[in-house]
């Protein structure tokens, strides 16, 4: 049975309020930065010259078994937006310790691309706000999962694939607290915090505590609106065959985007649809979603309640 050891609006102050602690600098910095590899998501550029600048930088030194320990594909993760905290706080520790040798780091056509953010108070903070760290939202909420002892290690799931473990409740009655909210579209994920009311009549609908990392990076949004709706919906069945394990173009699942929306007053594996938006801060993704609830999923903590 999955057990919960924290909240998500744990996980999102532990990263941004006040952040990540760095023993050498004497400071925090606070991870409040969306940052995602896909080009139409922002892309990843700064954050891949970061990337470069510490393999140069370590090159033949005894911080250069970091990187290794870490592994390949963490590493990389650090610099997609779905980086391990730890890794994070890793990294920065490692970019302060020979910050002599990051400020004079020249790129492939000579340029000191990093000197500027030294002459900074707080200068991983200003690495962070210029898009070199950050999370995007399957990093924020894989990462929660994996922190939290849900999943045991972390599992880098498009949002479409939690809806095949994380199944649509077919009864706004079902939703609770650690529901994941999936955009109908496949586009964005997010995970509940508090379900503080749920309304059964004619039009049902409840507000809901979330936390993302949308624009702003990882945060907590109170007083979400979700209204029960209907209307098109990707078919992430049919999606999920024609892309998982193929090689398809980005144009052709465009294409495929367009051609396998459906419509209907339930979508994906019989799922109510919610219209979401409003919140405090206001949510920066709106529109149709998918509530999906982890079966015996239990939590670890004391419930403190809610004013």
């Amino acid at each position: 049975m999955p057990t919960a050891q924290s909240a998500p609006s744990s996980f999102v102050e532990d990263l941004t309020d006040p952040g990540l602690w760095i023993v050498p600098m004497s400071d925090w910095v606070g991870l409040r930065k969306y940052l995602c590899a896909d080009a139409g998501n922002g892309g990843n550029a700064k954050a891949a010259q970061l990337r470069n600048a510490i393999r140069a930088v370590v090159k033949g030194t005894e911080d250069e078994p970091t990187i290794h320990q870490m592994g390949a594909v963490e590493y990389e993760r650090v610099f997609s937006g779905q980086g391990k905290p730890e890794n994070f706080s890793i990294l920065m520790h490692l970019i302060w310790y020979n910050k002599e040798k990051f400020k004079a780091y020249k790129d492939a056509t000579g340029k000191t691309i990093l000197a500027k953010y030294f002459d900074q108070i707080n200068p991983l903070q200003a690495m962070v706000d210029d898009a070199m760290f950050g999370m995007d939202c399957i990093g924020f909420v894989g990462r929660y999962l994996e922190d939290a002892g849900i999943f045991p290690t972390y599992l880098p799931l498009y949002p479409r694939h939690y809806m095949d473990r994380f199944f649509p409740i077919q009864q706004i009655t079902h939703m609770e607290d650690l529901c994941v909210i999936v955009w109908v579209n496949g586009t964005h994920i997010a995970i509940i915090d508090k379900v503080r009311s749920v309304n059964t009549n004619r039009t049902p609908s409840a507000v809901v505590d979330i936390c993302q990392s949308s624009s702003g990076g990882p945060q907590l949004n109170t007083r979400v609106q979700l209204e029960q709706t209907s209307g098109e919906y990707l078919d992430f069945g049919e999606y999920g065959k024609a892309v998982d394990g193929h090689a398809v173009s980005e144009s052709e699942k465009s294409q495929l985007r367009k051609d396998l929306v459906k419509r209907g007053s339930v979508g994906y594996r019989g799922g109510l649809m919610f219209n979401i938006k409003a919140g405090s801060p206001q949510i920066p993704v709106t529109g149709h979603v998918y509530v999906g609830r982890l079966p015996n999923l239990m939590k670890g903590w004391t419930e403190i309640e809610l004013d």
